[in-house]
């Protein structure tokens, strides 16, 4: 059976690719340079607010907190993490700190792990 061959869909529809005459969507937070920024801004004030912490960071003072570690966000090790200084007190500027992510584990696992060990090698039980 022989195949009728195929029209390309650019005779069918006409598309226009003129980026002048095709509408734009303002951007939510312009002072943040680019669209990623912009969506990890979204979501860590969306998971803040979803565990109940308070946010009082600004778009432009997240972006400016992040450009100054010279870390970039990421699962690596070696990648940044932004912490807060003080967990009762809420994200505001003066309060977060962007460091590598292996030392944030490293201190987690200090607090959960080796201090329970150490607590519970000299009294005998776990601290609550």
């Amino acid at each position: 059976m022989l195949r009728t061959p195929r029209l390309p869909l650019t005779n069918l529809f006409s598309i226009n690719n003129n980026m002048e005459q095709q509408k734009r969507t303002p951007r939510k937070y312009p002072e943040i340079p680019t669209v990623q920024w912009s969506t990890r801004y979204s979501r860590a004030k969306a998971q803040a607010l979803f565990r109940g912490e308070g946010w009082q960071l600004s778009p432009k003072e997240f972006w400016e907190t992040w450009k100054a570690s010279g870390l970039t966000p990421g699962p690596k090790s070696t990648d940044g993490c932004m912490i807060r200084l003080d967990k009762a007190v809420a994200w505001h500027v003066n309060n977060v700190v962007v460091v590598e992510r292996r030392n944030y584990m490293r201190k987690n696992f200090y607090e959960n792990c080796l201090k329970k060990e150490y607590v519970e090698s000299i009294h005998g039980y776990v601290a609550p």
